[in-house]
């Protein structure tokens, strides 16, 4: 693309005369790596953060929760077990037996049922996962639970909600994305030294003894010591045409 940022970006609709994001990214006070690249790069003053989270739902309209600040982690979210009114007194009960069993869960080597699975097997009815687990999971993840791991469910309320105070605060950016990460991100990068080439499409990456050679569509030929790759996963074997084997 010309601009950086990939999917992580806006468009600008002149029917309107507005920036509008592709989608409403989002961070959580947990993305401890997050945080620190945009206090490397100057660019936290372009969030706003909230501790506060809205749900909405047909029968009981838009309810607003907020964590109890005087209570330690993670007794501070009980809120959110206790405070939606869309779910039944015994559903409550149910999600906070599954959030006790969730916190206690290990991983076991070659693991490899859905979190919807994990839930079901440790009580959790298909409404409760529906109307409450599939809501963060959604939300956060971008999945519904059949399709993330117990792994990924449990980082994101054990070490995300419950983890301490600001781990659950909603990072929610100020400007368009385009300027944070096209612009802002970009000129930072630049001035650090760091080339940008954009508008150009790589068509295959070669490894020889000397490093790495770029192909680009335009016959551009760029040679580097290593490459990290963001593509999608199933454009990897297009591009990569010899992928060395893996020491672990």
């Amino acid at each position: 693309r010309r601009s950086a940022g990939g999917r992580v970006g806006s468009f600008y609709d002149p029917r309107v005369d507005v920036t509008l994001d592709y989608c409403q990214h989002v961070a959580m006070g947990c993305c401890v790596n997050f945080i620190d690249l945009l206090d490397r790069c100057g660019l936290r003053k372009y969030w706003g953060i909230s501790s506060s989270l809205a749900f909405s739902h047909a029968s009981t309209g838009i309810t607003v929760t907020k964590p109890w600040r005087w209570l330690p982690a993670p007794f501070h979210q009980l809120p959110l077990l206790w405070r939606i009114p869309f779910l039944s007194m015994a559903e409550r009960y149910m999600v906070q037996r599954g959030m006790f069993r969730l916190m206690r869960h290990v991983k076991i080597a070659d693991e490899d049922i859905s979190a919807a699975t994990w839930l079901k097997v440790h009580g959790q009815s298909n409404q409760v996962i529906e109307n409450f687990w599939d809501v963060f999971s959604f939300s956060a993840l971008g999945e519904s639970t059949r399709e993330i791991s117990v792994d990924a469910l449990k980082h994101l309320f054990v070490v995300g909600f419950a983890g301490n105070h600001p781990s659950a605060d909603i990072w929610v950016p100020t400007k368009p994305l385009s300027e944070i990460f096209g612009v802002q991100l970009v000129n930072h990068l630049q001035r650090a030294g760091v080339r940008m080439i954009r508008g150009c499409s790589v068509r295959s990456v070669h490894r020889d003894e000397n490093g790495y050679r770029i192909n680009c569509n335009a016959g551009e030929l760029y040679t580097c010591d290593h490459v990290i790759s963001a593509v999608p996963w199933h454009q990897i074997q297009r591009i990569i045409c010899e992928i060395p084997e893996l020491a672990y």
